[in-house]
């Protein structure tokens, strides 16, 4: 927990000393890490799996990355849209105040936003899995393919990704409407957390259901 609160402030800080923006900083730290972070996590790979474990592993994270092609930019268009009617709207005591019909705008923006999203995680849960198993199964039978340690955490990844796409147009929301900072706080923390629960997790044996780890951090953060 001291960690928790100490790292952030320490960014802050150094932004403040620097000149720099709170919210770039943050961004620019989370890029930062996860490059450093990437590097650790393959060292470990290369000394805890072995080359077959590596190939399910590096394959499963390559189909999950098809839930980027579902986004289609709408995230981005949320954010700006959101700040548009952002500019005629403030918070009161935890309330928005403002323009009536901006207010309006912002919930419409928000349901469809909610609306286009759900459509693609049940998208991404119904179609990725089933391709996911296909591939990964490479014709085993019925009987073979209950037996193989990558079913379990592949299913569970891909529904712990269909969930988190629940939370993107809610997350482009606050960004859109002056909660950069607090995002991309959020995002910084979930970068260094969901990296240091990855390392233990591979260094404990874990295996595959590392992924499941990794994806799960991020889901709870969001």
């Amino acid at each position: 927990m001291a960690l928790r609160k100490h790292i952030p402030v320490v960014v802050v800080t150094s932004a403040r000393a620097i000149g720099l923006d709170t919210a770039v900083a943050f961004s620019v730290s989370a890029r930062l890490w996860q490059v450093m972070a990437a590097t650790g996590t393959v060292i470990l790979m290369t000394k805890f799996f072995s080359a077959e474990l590596q190939g399910y592993y590096y394959t499963i994270v390559s189909l999950l990355a098809i839930q980027g092609f579902l986004d289609l930019g709408l995230s981005g268009i949320i954010v700006l849209l959101s700040s548009h009617e952002w500019a005629h709207l403030a918070t009161e005591d935890g309330k928005i105040t403002g323009s009536a019909k901006s207010r309006g705008r912002l919930a419409e923006i928000h349901r469809f936003g909610c609306w286009w999203y759900s459509c693609c995680a049940t998208a991404f849960l119904l179609l990725i899995m089933p391709l996911g198993i296909y591939w990964l199964s490479d014709g085993l039978n019925a009987a073979d393919l209950l037996q193989q340690k990558w079913l379990a955490p592949w299913v569970m990844c891909v529904t712990l990704n269909s969930a988190s796409m629940l939370f993107v147009p809610r997350i482009a929301l606050l960004e859109g409407c002056n909660q950069v900072v607090a995002v991309n706080r959020m995002r910084f923390s979930q970068s260094m957390t969901g990296s240091f629960f990855v390392w233990i997790s591979i260094a404990a044996g874990f295996g595959l259901w590392t992924l499941v780890v990794s994806n799960l951090v991020r889901l709870l953060w969001e």
